[in-house]
């Protein structure tokens, strides 16, 4: 009976200096735009504050969630889609699977200096835009 506790008291002591792991509980911030766009599709007014708006998101998601020149191995990404539609603009950098090519791409240097965040983050804006423009379909609803 000793030894049965003995060994009972050993493994409860080496198992309560086992380290703990560290990441328990990993946590991503996403951000979701529902725009109705079924009363202003027509109005002029609208659409300039809506992609003003998401210019402002585009910013945050560069500068806030990126961090191009400080963060390292980022895996956020950004999309936008019309709910009637079924093609989806994206940039997602988790798909860069090459950490050197994912940094290059982030920093826009090396064979991404044309083609990185910032010229595809532009080209983002200006499909959302063309969006905007081209949409006529009442009771349209963009993502």
């Amino acid at each position: 009976m000793k030894k049965i506790l003995a060994i009972l008291a050993a493994i409860i002591l080496i198992a309560s200096c086992m380290p703990e792991s560290q990441n328990k509980h990993l946590t991503y911030q996403n951000i979701a735009i529902i725009s109705d766009m079924s009363s202003r599709i027509r109005n002029m007014q609208f659409p300039q504050k809506d992609t003003k708006e998401i210019h402002n998101i585009v910013q945050y998601f560069k500068n806030e969630c990126v961090k191009p020149g400080e963060k390292i191995g980022d895996k956020s990404s950004i999309s936008f889609s019309a709910f009637s539609e079924k093609n989806i603009t994206s940039i997602d950098l988790d798909k860069i699977k090459d950490l050197g090519d994912k940094q290059s791409f982030i920093n826009s240097t090396g064979k991404y200096q044309l083609c990185g965040l910032t010229q595809k983050l532009e080209e983002f804006e200006d499909s959302i835009k063309i969006k905007y423009r081209t949409s006529s379909d009442f009771g349209l609803d963009l993502l």
